[in-house]
């Protein structure tokens, strides 16, 4: 991930700033699209800083770890291994 906290800024026009927001809340929802989103280079789900729990035959729990903060979700999978669905909490 990065070394800093992440901020969001939006803009009018890409000139005047409309809302700014950093934070715990930002990082997180920031780590949850890395999570979902590491499905476009599926070698990242093999870092040290992810770890996996089965569920059942058919889906996993997949938790990334970063700085001390954790985001989780409920991956779905085929039953050729391919993942159909993402899942999680908000």
């Amino acid at each position: 991930m990065g070394g800093r906290a992440c901020a969001r800024e939006t803009k009018v026009l890409s000139l005047f700033p409309m809302a700014k927001a950093a934070g715990s809340e930002i990082d997180q929802a920031s780590m949850m699209r890395y999570l979902n989103e590491m499905i476009w280079f599926p070698a990242a789900f093999l870092g040290p800083n992810i770890a996996w729990k089965t569920i059942d035959g058919s889906s996993a729990e997949v938790a990334l770890t970063d700085k001390g903060k954790t985001v989780s979700a409920v991956m779905v999978f085929d039953s050729e291994g391919k993942p159909l669905n993402f899942v999680a909490k908000r």
